[in-house]
């Protein structure tokens, strides 16, 4: 190695423990490794060194904030006065439009139609004829007649029953041809009756029928294949005939028909 001043060898730390430093003891020079120092007593601490130079500038200056949030809308300001300019002139009114014809005067009034009324006729008074002679015996009574068709309006030949819900040439127990008043009450979801037993009945008989259900309906169809032809209904427009609950209907027999309604 030449000679060379310390200050003028290059940097060498870090220190190494394999590294050797020349010292002086007793007037002749040694060598020390650096871990041969290790456990040493500290040294005393070195006057302080000089300040070194500033380093360069800060950075780049940072990137803009973001905009704050808009402000609050400042009130509204105060409504200015209404302006008002002077009102026009009314414009004149248009003449008025000529009157209507003048009425016509009242026809004369005809004369009365009512003639003069003749004079009364009344002749004498004739005279009284003389009393007659006395009646003959009284005659034997005559036949009964042969009772009469219908039930005269009196209906109080009475059949009570409860009805299935479909009954077919219906004859109830109890009844017979001068049955007249049917005291029926429909089954629960109601009953059809197809037809009315007719065989004896006088032509021209008539029956009240009346249900006496408070919730459920009879229904009478118009002229049902399920009943013979004698003792079917024939209803008004060819249309199912019904009794509400509570409800009653008359019936009238016609021979060639069946039961229609009265």
């Amino acid at each position: 190695m030449a000679n060379e001043k310390i200050s003028q060898l290059p940097a060498g730390a870090p220190a190494q423990p394999t590294d050797l430093i020349p010292i002086a003891r007793s007037g002749n020079n040694y060598s020390l490794l650096v871990s041969n120092l290790s456990g040493g007593a500290t040294g005393p601490t070195g006057p302080t060194g000089n300040i070194g130079p500033t380093g360069p500038g800060g950075g780049a200056t940072g990137p803009t904030g973001p905009t704050g949030a808009a402000g609050a809308e400042g009130p509204t300001g105060p409504t200015g006065p209404t302006g008002s300019g002077p009102t026009g002139a009314t414009g004149a009114a248009g003449p008025t439009g000529p009157g209507g014809g003048a009425t016509g005067p009242t026809g004369p009034t005809g004369p009365s139609g009512t003639g003069p009324t003749g004079p009364t006729g009344a002749g004498p008074t004739g005279p009284t004829g003389a009393t007659g002679p006395g009646g003959g015996a009284t005659g034997p009574t005559g036949p009964t007649g042969p009772a009469g068709s219908g039930s005269g309006g009196i209906y109080n030949s009475s059949v009570t029953a409860t009805l299935a819900s479909s009954q077919n040439n219906y004859q109830p127990s109890g009844w017979s041809t001068t049955t007249n008043r049917f005291l029926l009450a429909a089954a629960s979801g109601g009953s059809t009756i197809t037809g009315l037993q007719a065989s004896g009945v006088t032509d021209g008989w008539s029956v009240l029928i009346s249900n006496t259900s408070s919730t459920d309906v009879i229904t009478l169809p118009h002229l049902s294949g399920s009943s013979t032809s004698g003792n079917r209904f024939s209803n008004a427009n060819g249309a199912a005939a019904t009794i509400s609950p509570l409800g009653s209907a008359l019936f009238v027999l016609i021979a060639s028909i069946g039961w229609v309604p009265a």
